[in-house]
């Protein structure tokens, strides 16, 4: 039970009487500390008991106001003033204000010495770290039952190893980085991790618990609390990788069922609603494959692509071949994830299907095989994909500044969307002006006008590539915002 401000008062002789902050007398006191520093925030972690007399204090209200705003801010427990030194009596002005912020301040009595207080305290959390209480409770109340059963997730080790370690705790992965942690105290900040201030214990080959603090022995009975919290986290991480494998195998099933057609629309959309996929929302299918002389390693890069790309939803590895169900953000970032597969090694073929409602993505699945099984690369149906792929990936600073040398001014002109469509139409005025809605006489108007302003006359044949390169790298490394439109 850990030490509180309402117990420190009640097991002093004579006790400390609470002045202010009553309904945060259940503070827990981590500390007692005594200094007559003004703003000792700089020696204290949080969670200290201060003592002090006043020694510093100067009789003015500004004063009484910031020196317990500074001490509340500081995270401390609360505070122990001494009366009978410098002040008869806690000034009013420092209860009023620690009554508003629910500051505890206590009056500690001229005949109590703060070393009894400091020995009192220091003797209760001594006893409290080190008896094995902290064993007793989490074997007693069926931690280990919880954790089987299903009921605690990692986060929630990470909690009771922190409480009953009386550190910062984290369970870090070899490969994600930080995946659980839990506090000592809900305002201590998430500091970098000290090499001088941990302790490690491995749970899995990838997993491993970290422990934050000063002192990197441990007793016996700390080791014995830690010895249960390996197990439970080792316990929990199996089970989850008991279910994730299979998840991964009802995943394979799913998509060789949708690709060999063997579903109706209603069927296809309740199995999708089982692995909490919408029929509305849009999504889009990747599949990768292996040529016969690759080695199951050359798959990982392009796991890692796809796996930790925002929207994934479904993902599964079959050894030689991976396939997943996406929902990108835009085209933009199915061409940008299209650039990156096509870098990974040679030996890696891939296909993207069209971005589809989730009750039609039984077709985008067999667009995407379609291209990896004839050892393609790209995103089904888009021809020039692969131009804007090569050219997302060129060097944003070069292409911002050719794109700007080129078309200067004019990257501010309204037109420039029916520019590039012109151009991407080989100059045919009358198919774009189709496209676009808008009558052919208009668009001329506005080539003229473009014309005039960048003073680059794209009715020259031998214009045209270069202001239609120069507009597809604006667009794609974000020069201008009219093209992003």
């Amino acid at each position: 039970m850990p030490l509180t401000v309402a117990q420190l008062c009640a097991m002093t002789e004579p006790q400390m009487i609470p002045r202010a902050g009553l309904q945060s007398l259940g503070n827990r006191i981590n500390w007692i500390v005594s200094t007559e520093h003004l703003e000792p925030r700089n020696w204290l972690r949080g969670g200290e008991f201060l003592l002090m007399c006043g020694w510093n204090l100067r009789p003015s209200r500004s004063m009484y106001h910031r020196y317990i705003e500074h001490l509340h801010s500081s995270n401390l427990a609360g505070l122990g003033f001494g009366v009978g030194f410098k002040f008869e009596r806690i000034p009013d002005q420092m209860i009023e204000r620690a009554n508003e912020l629910g500051f505890p301040i206590c009056e500690v009595p001229f005949e109590l010495a703060f070393a009894q207080i400091s020995r009192r305290a220091t003797e209760f959390i001594l006893e409290e770290r080190y008896s094995g209480n902290n064993i007793g409770s989490l074997l007693k109340n069926g931690f280990l039952d919880e954790v089987v059963e299903g009921d605690m997730t990692l986060e929630d080790i990470a909690v009771r190893a922190s409480h009953s370690l009386l550190c910062n705790c984290y369970f870090v992965c070899q490969r994600r980085g930080v995946i659980a942690r839990a506090l000592r105290n809900a305002h201590e900040r998430l500091m970098e991790i000290d090499p001088t201030r941990r302790t490690s214990r491995y749970c899995t080959d990838s997993v491993t618990l970290e422990l934050h603090r000063d002192d990197d022995s441990l007793s016996r009975a700390e080791r014995v609390v830690l010895d249960v919290i390996l197990l439970a986290a080792k316990i929990l991480l199996r089970r989850d990788r008991a279910v994730a494998v299979e998840r991964t195998r009802l995943t394979a099933d799913l998509f060789d069922e949708l690709a060999a057609q063997d579903l109706t629309p209603e069927q296809a959309t309740r199995r999708l609603s089982a692995f909490g996929l919408s029929p509305v929302e849009s999504y889009c299918a990747i599949s990768v494959r292996l040529s016969r002389d690759a080695r199951p390693a050359d798959l990982a890069p392009a796991e890692e692509l796809v796996s930790t790309a925002a929207g994934t939803k479904l993902l599964t590895n079959r050894g030689n071949a991976l396939e997943a169900i996406w929902a990108p953000k835009s085209a933009r970032a199915q061409a940008q994830l299209s650039a990156d597969l096509a870098g990974l090694h040679p030996t890696v073929s891939f296909g993207i299907g069209e971005i589809v409602a989730g009750v039609d993505v039984q077709k985008s699945v067999l667009q995407a095989r379609h291209i990896a099984k004839r050892g393609g690369t790209g995103i089904f149906g888009k021809r020039a994909a692969g131009v804007e792929d090569l050219l997302a990936i060129t060097d944003k600073v070069a292409a911002r500044d050719f794109a700007t040398s080129l078309l200067g001014k004019s990257l501010q002109h309204d037109s420039l969307h029916e520019i590039e469509k012109l151009l991407d139409a080989g100059f045919n005025i009358n198919e774009t002006a189709s496209q676009l809605g808008i009558h052919r006489h208009t668009l001329r108007t506005r080539i003229e006008r473009f014309v005039d302003v960048s003073g680059l006359d794209i009715r020259q044949p031998e214009i045209r590539p270069k202001v239609w390169l120069a507009l597809k790298l604006a667009r794609l490394h974000g020069e201008s915002d009219d093209l992003e439109s």
